[in-house]
């Protein structure tokens, strides 16, 4: 009977290696501007939904309460904090007034504890870089026990938020918009300034 011989193997030689090693730079330098923008918009997409979680949560504290509640676009979320209507961060606090009228300002103490800040939103790293634009530089919205926007009244804003802009400063990014009805219903939708989108897309503002 004859005997089985090993196979014989042998490794990768360095020109091997050498190749495939080029191929993955290539690959990852061909993948990286697709990569970048993907990012980028998943950012603005994050920014987006954190301001409308907001503002939700606002209107619907309002009519749980059955009182004033107001959503306020804040530079921080310390007792630091002024209004901005180019920052993501956000407080919604008890009553018409701003959270930065409140004792503590934007650090008071919480509801649960006999406060008047029901929940706020400081603004990750990831939002960083940015660009956001409230319509008319409106900062703060308030909602009353319907959940309706009142026009009479503790109202916190003169002028309440109608529309928020979000966008990169990286070239082919999507920008997205957040806008609230007369009725105080909230929602993110592409503003499609190229008109890419057809007229009667539900997901253009």
């Amino acid at each position: 009977m004859r005997a089985l011989t090993p196979r014989s193997s042998h490794g990768f030689t360095l020109l091997e290696l050498m190749i495939v090693v080029t191929l993955i730079a290539l690959m990852m330098m061909l993948a990286a501007p697709s990569i970048t923008i993907w990012l980028q918009n998943l950012k603005v997409r994050n920014v987006g939904e954190s301001i409308v979680n907001g503002l939700q949560l606002a209107r619907m504290e309002a009519i749980r309460r059955n009182t004033r509640v107001t959503f306020s676009m804040v530079s921080t979320t310390d007792a630091n904090c002024a209004m901005s209507a180019s920052s993501p961060s956000w407080v919604v606090s008890r009553g018409g007034v701003l959270p930065t009228s409140i004792t503590g300002k934007c650090a008071g103490t919480m509801v649960d504890a006999g406060g008047d800040i029901i929940q706020k939103n400081s603004a990750s790293i990831a939002s960083q870089g940015m660009t956001i634009t409230s319509t008319g530089s409106a900062n703060c919205l308030t909602y009353d026990g319907l959940g309706q926007i009142p026009t009479q009244g503790s109202i916190a804003c003169t002028t309440g938020i109608t529309g928020i802009d979000i966008s990169s400063p990286v070239a082919d990014t999507i920008a997205l918009r957040v806008t609230v009805t007369s009725g105080g219903q909230v929602r993110l939708c592409y503003p499609d300034t190229a008109n890419q989108l057809p007229t009667n897309d539900p997901r253009k503002c």
